[in-house]
């Protein structure tokens, strides 16, 4: 039995008739009749009611009832597998460019990298790490459909020129270091009036981190200082008092080793989405939908 046996069946099924089924098919009547009998033959049962008045339709069987729901599925997932081979050929000797925001820049983006070398060797992926506003901004002049973004955001993504998909959810910590003061002076008063009272650390003046805050737990803050990246906010912390809220990808480490410590808003369990971006009036390429594709499973 062969491929063109079970299409054949399903194509008669549809239509009701031989002559039908051989037409869309482009094959002979006789050749549709003896596919047909290659498929009953392979099962050991009769699948069709056959008429000699060729103006009535073909109708099933009790069998062929049975059968042809798995005939379909097995037709299926064959036309999916040869569309993702052949989607896979097409990622062949190419090029893309993935522009990121500082965390899943730093701290995802090289696992996805290893993972995506080992599945697609021929494929040359340029990454450049740069601030959110830079990131829309090289999207947004992508003219060619092999450039994409990478952006992680506490409030969701919109914008008028770029489409968004989440990929990935980008957990936070609200870290402070040992500066902080004794750790039991910090869990007894009150999380929020606490840190009103500290400086926040972080890493862009534009960043959307202060609004989701005060929406999120009420925190208004009136000490901010800026210092330009990650690494800058774990050793401003490590140094004096203050605190950063950070992926926790970024602090995980530290935190394992007791030099920074996690301080916890009850009912408050902050995170950001991470997402990519690509201009809306150009289609993603296959390249980066299965890069993408390798990033929503980290």
């Amino acid at each position: 039995m062969k491929i063109e046996d079970l299409q054949t069946f399903h194509e008669v099924t549809v239509s009701g008739s031989f002559t039908k089924a051989a037409v869309k098919l482009h094959c002979t009547q006789s050749t549709a009749s003896l596919r047909i009998k290659r498929v009953e033959d392979w099962f050991g049962a009769r699948l069709l009611n056959r008429s000699r008045d060729t103006r009535q339709e073909v109708t099933l069987t009790s069998a062929g009832e049975r059968i042809l729901p798995k005939i379909v599925a097995a037709l299926t997932q064959l036309d999916a597998a040869y569309a993702a081979l052949a989607a896979e050929r097409r990622i062949e000797n190419v090029q893309i460019a993935v522009v990121a925001s500082h965390t899943p820049g730093l701290f995802i983006l090289p696992g996805v990298l290893a993972e995506f070398a080992r599945l697609y060797p021929r494929v040359t992926v340029n990454t450049h790490v740069r601030y959110t506003r830079e990131v829309i901004e090289a999207v947004r002049h992508d003219a060619s459909g092999t450039c994409f973004g990478i952006v992680s955001q506490p409030e969701g993504f919109e914008h008028a020129d770029l489409a968004a998909q989440a990929v990935m959810d980008d957990p936070l910590s609200i870290v402070t270091g040992p500066g902080a003061g004794p750790r039991k002076h910090v869990e007894r008063a009150s999380p929020i009036r606490w840190l009103q009272e500290q400086t926040l650390y972080m890493t862009n003046q534009s960043s959307s981190m202060l609004t989701y805050l005060r929406k999120g737990c009420g925190l208004e803050l009136r000490d901010i200082r800026v210092v330009g990246s990650v690494e800058s906010v774990k050793a401003a912390l490590l140094k004096g008092p203050g605190f950063a809220v950070l992926s926790r990808r970024a602090v995980q480490d530290e935190i394992a080793q007791g030099k920074l410590h996690e301080c916890h808003i009850p009912g408050f369990s902050p995170k950001r989405t991470i997402y990519a971006l690509w201009a809306k009036d150009l289609e993603p390429s296959e390249t980066a939908r299965a890069f993408i594709r390798i990033m929503s499973g980290f």
